[in-house]
Formats: C-alpha cells, sequence, structure tokens
C-alpha cells in the first residue's frame, strides 16, 4: 500500500493537499459556530480544536535540487528515486549497424516512420511484380519455347539432347544440338562448376575441330546448351558405316591432336575423350565435343611435380578419378596426379580403335581391363598396318605420362611426316570419307533439314518436360547467376 508521504512527493502536490486541508477545516468551524448560536446561554461551547501547523514538504534526498525547471525534470547528475514524473533527459538514439538494421530502416522509411523498425500495426508497402515472361526466368533472349524439338540425340547422367529447329528470326529454321541439364541433379551430384566450366570452354574456344557454343539460357529447373548441329553423328556411328583405312585414321587422329592442343595451351584439359564424344560434319571433319567433366589446369603443365628437397614449388594437377574405363590412363587408375597426357592416352586408345574396330584394353569385366591398362603392354597392329603406323600407336600408349607422345612428338614422328599441319588445320585438306544422312535428315539448297520427328517426351506450356519429379523445382537459383550467353556473331 502506498504511504501518504510517498504520494506527496512534490511542491505542486504538498500544495494542492494543504488547500484541501484548510477548506474541510474552514467548513468544520463554520458548522461549530452555528451549533454555539443555537446552544443555551448558560452552555459554555465546546473549545475549538487546535489548527495544525502546515505540513513541511518530505525531506529532499540528497542530491536532489528542485528549481524552477519544466515540470518532471530535474537537473543532469540527481537521483531518480522517489519520483515517477522525474525524468532524466533522453539522449538520442545510436543508429544500428548492419545490413538487417540498414534494411529495417528502409522499410520503415518506405511507410513513413522515423523509427528503425516498422511497427506491427503499420502495413508495409508491396510493389507489384513485374509480369514473369513465358518459359523464361528473367529477362533472357531466348526460352525454350523459341525452338522446336524435332529428335532425341542422346541421354546422358545429367541431361538430354536434342535435335531442335529455331522458331524465330534471324536463322529462322536453323538446327542446333540442344544440351538439357536438370538443376537439381546438379546439384544433388556435386557439378554446378563443371556445368559453368563446359559453359566457359564452349563460348570461348575458336577452333575448327572443336564445338562451340551458340547461345545458353536457364529456366527455373534446367541449363539449356545450344550447339552447331553435325548431321554425321559421333565417331562410333561414323565407322560402322565406313571402313576407315589407315590413312582414315591418321587423317582424324591429326584433326584431334590439333585440337587437343589447342584446348591444352588454354588450360584445358578434356579428360573424357572417346569417339562418342567426337562428332563429325557434313564434309567429313570431325569436332570434339560434351566438356562435362573437362578440367582447367595450370598454364605451366606438363612440368614435374616438387620432389623432396627441390627448391621450386610443385605445379598443381588434378587427381579427381574421372572419365570412360576404355579411354582412362594408368596414372588416373593409380590415383596419382595427372596433366594432359590423361588426354594423349586417350587418343592413342582412339587411333587403336579406329584401326582395330576396339579400345586396346577392352575386357569383359572393369577388373580385367583395369589390370590390362596398368601391366599390360598393348595389342601389336604391324600386321595390319605396318611398323611406322603402330609405333605411333605405342607411342601414345606408353604407361608412363613422361615418355607418352604428345604434339611435337607426333609432328615429328615418320608416320605423320607427309602431314601438312598448317593446312590441316584450315581444313583445306579433303577428308577421306563423307558421312551418310541418317533417313531422318534431308539435304536442301538451305542445308542439311530434319524431315520426321522422333518419339519426345510430353512438354509444358513453357516447353519443358514433366519428367522429373517436383522436387526438381525447389532450386537456389542463385548457383546458376549469370549462366545466359546470346553468342557474340
Amino acid at each position: 500500500m502506498t504511504s501518504y508521504a510517498a504520494a506527496i512527493d512534490t511542491p505542486e502536490r504538498q500544495r494542492a493537499v494543504d488547500q484541501d486541508y484548510d477548506a474541510a477545516r474552514a467548513e468544520r468551524d463554520a458548522a461549530l459556530q452555528k451549533l454555539r448560536a443555537l446552544a443555551p446561554a448558560n452552555t459554555s461551547p465546546p473549545p475549538l480544536p487546535q489548527r495544525k501547523p502546515p505540513r513541511t514538504p518530505p525531506r529532499t534526498p540528497r542530491g536532489v535540487r528542485f528549481e524552477p525547471t519544466p515540470l518532471g525534470t530535474i537537473k543532469e547528475g540527481s537521483s531518480e528515486r522517489g519520483s515517477e514524473d522525474v525524468k532524466k533527459p533522453e539522449e538520442p538514439k545510436k543508429k544500428k549497424k548492419g545490413l538487417l538494421a540498414r534494411i529495417r530502416r528502409g522499410v520503415a522509411k518506405r511507410v513513413g516512420t522515423s523509427s528503425s523498425k516498422p511497427r506491427a500495426w503499420e502495413p508495409t508497402q508491396k510493389r507489384k511484380p513485374a509480369p514473369k515472361k513465358k518459359g523464361r526466368l528473367s529477362e533472357q533472349p531466348f526460352a525454350p519455347t523459341d525452338f522446336e524439338r524435332r529428335r532425341v540425340l542422346g541421354r546422358g547422367g545429367f541431361g538430354v539432347v536434342y535435335l531442335v529447329e529455331k522458331k524465330l528470326a534471324p536463322d529462322q529454321g536453323r538446327n542446333y544440338a540442344m544440351k538439357v541439364l536438370d538443376k537439381h541433379k546438379l546439384l544433388k551430384g556435386g557439378q554446378r562448376s563443371q556445368a559453368r566450366l563446359e559453359r566457359d570452354v564452349l563460348r570461348v574456344v575458336r577452333h575448327p575441330f572443336v564445338a562451340r557454343l551458340r547461345l545458353s539460357f536457364q529456366t527455373e529447373t534446367r541449363l539449356y546448351l545450344l550447339s552447331d548441329f553435325y548431321c554425321g553423328g559421333c565417331l562410333t556411328e561414323f565407322r560402322r558405316d565406313h571402313d576407315v583405312s589407315k590413312e582414315g585414321a591418321r587423317f582424324y587422329v591429326v584433326e584431334l591432336a590439333l585440337a587437343l592442343a589447342y584446348l591444352h595451351a588454354q588450360g584445358v584439359v578434356h579428360r573424357d575423350l572417346k569417339p562418342a564424344n567426337v562428332l563429325v560434319d557434313r564434309q567429313g571433319h570431325v569436332a570434339l565435343c560434351d566438356f562435362g567433366i573437362a578440367a582447367a589446369c595450370s598454364e605451366t603443365m606438363k612440368t614435374p611435380h616438387k620432389k623432396k628437397g627441390a627448391k621450386t614449388p610443385a605445379t598443381p594437377r588434378r587427381r579427381s578419378f574421372c572419365g570412360t574405363i576404355d579411354y582412362m590412363a594408368p596414372e588416373l587408375l593409380r590415383g596419382e596426379p595427372y596433366d594432359d597426357g590423361v588426354d594423349w592416352w586417350a587418343l592413342g586408345c582412339v587411333f587403336h580403335e579406329l584401326l582395330s574396330g576396339k579400345p586396346p584394353f577392352s575386357r569383359d569385366r572393369p577388373r580385367d581391363m583395369f589390370c590390362a591398362i596398368l601391366r599390360e603392354e598393348p595389342p601389336s597392329l604391324i600386321m595390319k598396318c605396318g611398323v611406322e603406323c603402330n609405333d605411333a600407336v605405342q607411342g601414345l600408349l606408353k604407361k608412363s605420362s613422361g615418355e607418352r607422345f604428345g604434339s611435337d612428338a607426333l609432328r615429328s614422328h615418320a608416320f605423320f611426316a607427309d602431314v601438312d599441319w598448317s593446312k590441316m588445320e584450315r581444313k583445306e585438306v579433303a577428308p577421306p570419307h563423307a558421312p551418310v544422312l541418317k533417313p531422318y535428315l534431308v539435304e536442301t539448297p538451305a542445308g542439311v533439314k530434319c524431315v520426321s520427328s522422333g518419339k519426345l517426351p510430353p512438354l509444358n506450356d513453357d516447353g519443358e518436360s514433366d519428367e522429373d519429379d517436383s522436387s526438381s523445382r525447389r532450386v537456389v537459383q542463385d548457383a546458376f547467376r549469370g549462366f545466359a550467353y546470346a553468342g557474340d556473331d
């Protein structure tokens, strides 16, 4: 219970209480005088009670002085005890630092309040979202609906490759090979950086024997890479239709060697060279494609690693295990650091397959294949192709990466002595074979056209396939920011 002394804690309140006390006492005195007037003369009136002295103000706590200042304030440095109305002057609030505080101040400014944090009852102003274009993740030059899918060219672990035809000008009716990658599968498999590397390599390279990226874009669920369409198919299919001679195999190996030398000079190792990743155009020239597991290595490749006691730092190399087993180099299988030598080993396997019809270490079981690559020598081709050709193949298939043939060794080899490498790079040498067109392709004055469509998966209104589950739509879109590319021709 609050005491009376505690209630009277200011001079103003004390004066008000004294006035009420005096008024009550005056009324009582007036009532007593009326009683005296009505009483008999011989009776003595009751004595008037003595008036109490006015109540003194309460003791002021030590350090507090009341001065003619506005009501409810005290001087700086005084105590706040015994008063609820006496307050210290408010100090200016310090602005909070940090991203969240700046966001709150920005929201408070939009709703018209000066506080750094918006109040619960103040509605925030919501901007209307910009109308989203159909089939587009953002303002991109192309969408899946801009291309008509004609056939499925191939399938992989992360997507599908389609033969598509462009619907809009310019280049209306032009054929492309469109590679569609599922974002959810890429992120789940840890292949986000590889998808970006493939896009960057195909976009930057400018070589006649390397497939070139023409367009790229993305949607909420998929990535799209569009490159030139090679009507001759891959080298595996091409070899089924043609009996490749020793001179024909040399022609294709030279073009692939030029492509590898260019990529290695740019610091890129393909790591998955095989006939299925070599495309053939209408004239019969080859082009290296599918950089899905390519790696970016140091510019100073082919230098040995740091040894004990060496003063110079070691050159960084790759250690990851990837590729196709039939074309893997021994150092890759052993888990040793490797460089661009793995591509020259794979070229030797392709060279051997073009001449004999199968990879040099092909076995029924992967374990037997591993043992053959690590321990056995490649089969001899002397009886079929001659000493010089066999020596070139054997030089590319050396177990030691340091002894293995590279670009310079091939140029100086006797088997390639008659090759004009400069003319080959300018495509001034006619290919030995022209590809046979598929039944659904027809050659017209405007180029090769697809006249019949194959079986395609159903597409939604945005031009995308609904084969995958709904979980693929929950993807963090910032992971593939800046993927779109509209070409620079």
